[in-house]
């Protein structure tokens, strides 16, 4: 199956349909080893996710109602199911062993989400750091009479609870940090909790018009070899719900305040989306809808990459498998879909920034000649300019370093080079640490500096966005208490360390 639109030749291949469940199938998830899914049947079903054979233990027909939502912990060693008789099961994903059942506070309401928190989170709030609880796994469950309850998952007990103030719970998610957490409701709100205290910091009201159905977190950049990590509160997240749309948020936890930006919406959908899920790189992003569709994005320029229609009734859930390009889709047709993604960024490998920063000088002489600027191959050459210093050339640097006189010349190089990186943009490297890129046009940053709300931005692009608006934060919304920008030298350097990272071995 082709892209309907987009730069890429997305394509994705059906591996295989799975239709034992005998009702709506409500969510699907996956470790590296298993697939799991649950059902309005009250059953759980496991796959292993090397064969799709149903594990020994499968189906678990331990629920005496529907099954909303399953997940597994970061390990993969836990599957937690929630359901409408008001518990959270949770069990050995190895054996199907049935651990504890959590029984949820304020009344057994059904229960309609569960997320396992990425890491272990603090002690006790208020407690000395001598008399602090260590950290503890947490398992975080929300019913639809609105209450949130934070699980120790090793103890079984409930460590906290919260409510919101009116509506049912409709998603959550923890930020990658683990930080914080971030809740739906159907009334269309999205709030962000402090995880350890289970306090409210913020809430952006209609975020969805008639509800939000699910939210989900990018995953953090991947680390890169021999570059030192700037740590960052920044995360990405998505949101869905009734209005037939897909919202791409910051979510920014620091000591400007606790905040979630609006950074733009996707609209291709026709009916309310039920699902969204990022993949394991945070480079595709899936959702799938009332109107039996699954739509694959570039989450980062907002193309849609790729749309699918083979369910027979609505989509109301999709999983990514961490580290390899499947995709897993769950529809009211009682089936479950397993697809192989191809051309996508996740998978795409050809083309893009790691390809361009890894040209020899040969390399970028043979791309003058395919451009028809064979006449500067010889200065391209005496100069030493691979790919790296090609993508980082500036267009003064033409004549007053290379000597090109020809104005023709530099002009028609210049475009070629504007032309060459705005492919690169619809390639969405997949390698590019997240706090390498400018928040403001997520490309990457070659002079970086420091706003006065903490934050680091390419210098063009913040000022031009001061120029413009209003002296408020592009991050936060808050106001500026200077206009004053401070170059970050130390970003500067793990840039291009990490830029130097990229060339192979025998041509740095």
């Amino acid at each position: 199956m082709e892209s309907r639109g987009g730069s890429l030749s997305a394509a994705v291949t059906l591996i295989q349909s799975l239709g034992e469940h005998a009702d709506d199938v409500n969510c699907v998830a996956a470790s590296r080893h298993c697939l799991a899914t649950c059902s309005s049947d009250k059953t759980v079903r496991a796959y292993a996710l090397d064969s799709l054979r149903e594990m020994p233990f499968s189906p678990i027909r331990a629920h005496t109602y529907a099954v909303h939502c399953c997940c597994f912990n970061p390990d993969g060693s836990l599957l937690a199911t929630c359901s409408t008789e008001g518990t959270t099961a949770l069990w050995d994903a190895r054996t199907g062993q049935r651990i504890t059942v959590l029984l949820q506070p304020g009344g057994g309401s059904g229960v309609r989400v569960c997320a396992f928190s990425p890491r272990p989170l603090g002690g006790d709030a208020g407690q000395a750091p001598a008399t602090a609880a260590p950290p503890v796994e947490c398992l975080l469950s929300g019913s639809t009479d609105g209450t949130l309850a934070l699980w120790d998952v090793r103890a079984h007990r409930c460590l906290k609870v919260a409510s919101l103030k009116d509506g049912s719970v409709s998603g959550c998610a923890f930020s990658p940090c683990g930080r914080a957490f971030v809740t739906g409701s159907t009334i269309g709100e999205l709030s962000v909790w402090d995880a350890v205290n289970m306090r409210c910091l913020h809430t952006t009201r209609s975020a969805h018009d008639l509800g939000v159905t699910a939210v989900s977190f990018s995953p953090p950049p991947r680390p890169v070899a021999g570059v030192e990590r700037f740590e960052t509160q920044r995360s990405i997240m998505a949101s869905c719900g009734q209005d037939n749309k897909i919202a791409l948020w910051t979510l920014a936890l620091d000591r400007t305040g606790d905040c979630l930006t609006l950074r733009f919406c996707l609209e291709g959908h026709t009916a309310p989306v039920l699902c969204c899920c990022f993949s394991s790189d945070g480079h595709v992003l899936a959702s799938g809808s009332v109107d039996k569709s699954v739509i694959l994005w570039n989450p980062i320029t907002g193309e849609k990459l790729l749309s699918i229609m083979e369910h027979q009734r609505y989509v109301t859930s999709c999983a990514f498998t961490p580290g390899a390009p499947y995709l897993i889709t769950g529809s009211m047709d009682k089936t479950v879909k397993l697809w192989r993604l191809e051309n996508t960024p996740t998978s795409q490998d050809a083309v893009g920034h790691r390809a361009a920063m890894q040209w020899s000088v040969e390399d970028v002489t043979s791309w003058l000649h395919d451009e028809g600027l064979a006449e500067l191959t010889e200065t391209f050459r005496n100069n030493h300019l691979d790919g790296q210093e090609l993508l980082l050339l500036e267009k003064k640097s033409l004549g007053a370093e290379l000597n090109i006189e020809s104005l023709g010349l530099r002009n028609k190089l210049w475009r070629k080079l504007e032309e060459l990186r705005s492919l690169e943009k619809t390639v969405s490297d997949t390698d590019v640490p997240d706090e390498f890129l400018c928040p403001i046009s997520r490309e990457l940053m070659h002079n970086p500096v420091i706003a006065a709300d903490g934050y680091s931005y390419e210098k063009k692009e913040v000022e031009a966005w001061l120029h413009g608006r209003r002296r408020t934060s592009p991050m936060t919304n808050l106001p500026l208490e200077s206009a004053i920008l401070i170059p970050n030298r130390a970003l500067q350097a793990a840039i291009r360390r990490w830029l130097e990272s990229r060339v192979p071995p025998a041509q740095v």
